[in-house]
C-alpha cells in the first residue's frame, strides 16, 4: 500500500501475531477512545459545536446524499491477509478490524449514517469502482498519477513513507539509511512503490515478492539483506514479530528513517454524476477527523502516528506535493 501494485500481495500472518496485536489495539483502545469523547465533549463546549450521530463536529455537515444505498456508504476494500489496514478479526471471524475500518466507522459516525465494507480482490478495484460496486474505494491506495486515471481522490487521510526492515542481529549495524543498501539484496513486495526506489539504484539487487511471509523468512534465513516496506506493513509485520527476528531501522534520535512520504486517499469514480458532492462532504469529514484528534487517535491505537503525518495539514512546511486531480 503506497501500494502502486501489480497484483493482491498475500499478506497471511500467524495467528499468534494477529490475536496479540489485536488484542493490544482494543486495550490501547479503551483508554484513548475515552480520551477522545472527552476531548470531543471540551470542543463542543467551547466552539458551539453541532452533535450528529451521536459524534460531536466542530461544523454543521451536509447530509449524505448520492450514495448507491440512502443512508449508508460503501467502500470497496480487500481484508485478505491486510493486517493492519483492513483483516478478518481472529476473535471474530464474521467482523473485520484494522485501522481503514476504524476510520469509516468515524467517518459513519460524524455523518450519522451507517457504512459498510465491501471485499473485492484488490488488483481489481479500478473495474469495480467504474462499476459503482462501492460509492468508494479506501484500502491503502496511493494518490498518484497512475491511480488517478482510474479514481479522482479525496484530501488525503494518511501520510505513508518507507521504512527499511533488517534482521535484529550483526545486520542491523551496517544499515542505517538507504544508501547503506547497496550492493546488498534487498527484498519488497511485487508492484509497491518501494519496487521503484530500489530499482532506480543498479547497485540495490532487488527482489520482489506476492507474499510478506516469504519475503520475511527469506530475511530470517539471510537471503536477503533487508526489506522496504510501507511503514504500516514494516511496522506491524517487522517491529510486531513475535520471535523478535527483526527490527525497524531508526535514526540515532530513535524516530523512523520516514523515506519517500506519499498519501492515501478515498477513491471515487470520476464518470459518477454524484462523485462531486460526495468528494466534496468526505473532504469535509476528513479535515472534520483530523481536526478533533480522531484520526491521531486512531493511528496511535495502531502505533502508525509519526513525524510524517504533520504532513496532512495544509499549512506544514517541507512536505511532498499533493497530485492534483485531472
Amino acid at each position: 500500500m503506497g501500494w502502486r501494485r501489480v497484483g493482491r500481495l498475500h499478506r497471511v500472518s500467524t495467528a499468534d501475531r494477529l490475536h496479540r496485536s489485536a488484542r493490544m489495539v482494543r486495550l490501547t483502545s479503551v483508554v484513548a477512545s475515552a480520551l477522545v469523547v472527552l476531548l470531543l465533549a471540551l470542543s463542543g463546549c467551547s466552539a458551539g459545536a453541532s452533535t450528529t450521530g451521536g459524534t460531536t463536529s466542530l461544523q454543521t455537515l451536509p447530509k449524505l446524499t448520492g450514495t448507491l444505498k440512502p443512508g449508508e456508504f460503501l467502500w470497496g476494500e480487500d481484508a485478505t491477509g491486510g493486517a493492519p489496514y483492513v483483516f478478518q478479526d481472529p476473535e471474530k471471524l464474521s467482523s473485520d478490524i484494522g485501522f481503514e475500518v476504524d476510520i469509516a466507522n468515524a467517518m459513519a459516525k460524524l455523518l450519522g449514517v451507517k457504512q459498510q465494507w465491501v471485499q473485492i480482490n484488490w488488483s481489481d478495484w479500478p473495474q469495480d469502482l467504474a462499476a459503482n460496486q462501492f460509492d468508494f474505494f479506501m484500502n491503502g491506495l496511493e494518490i498518484s498519477p497512475d491511480n488517478q486515471k482510474d479514481a479522482v481522490f479525496s484530501i488525503p487521510y494518511y501520510v505513508y513513507t518507507e521504512e527499511i526492515v533488517v534482521r535484529a542481529d550483526t545486520n542491523a549495524s551496517n544499515i542505517h539509511s538507504l544508501t547503506d543498501l547497496e550492493n546488498k539484496t534487498v527484498g519488497t513486495g511485487t508492484g509497491y512503490k518501494a519496487q521503484e526506489y530500489l530499482q532506480a539504484d543498479p547497485k540495490i539487487a532487488t527482489r520482489t515478492y506476492d507474499s510478506v511471509d516469504t519475503m520475511f523468512n527469506d530475511l530470517a534465513s539471510g537471503t536477503l539483506d533487508a526489506l522496504l516496506l510501507d511503514a504500516p506493513i514494516a511496522q506491524w509485520y517487522g517491529a510486531n514479530d513475535s520471535q523478535g527476528r527483526f527490527k525497524v531501522v531508526t535514526n540515532p534520535d530513535g524516530s523512523y528513517l520516514d523515506l519517500f512520504p506519499g498519501y492515501y486517499g478515498l477513491g471515487f469514480n470520476p464518470k459518477n454524476p454524484h462523485t462531486p458532492q460526495l468528494l466534496s462532504l468526505f473532504n469535509q469529514v476528513i479535515r472534520e477527523l483530523l481536526a478533533n484528534g480522531t484520526l491521531e487517535n486512531i493511528y496511535k491505537q495502531w502505533h502508525l502516528w509519526n513525524s510524517a503525518q504533520k504532513c496532512l495539514s495544509s499549512q506544514a512546511a517541507n512536505c511532498p506535493p499533493v497530485p492534483k486531480n485531472p
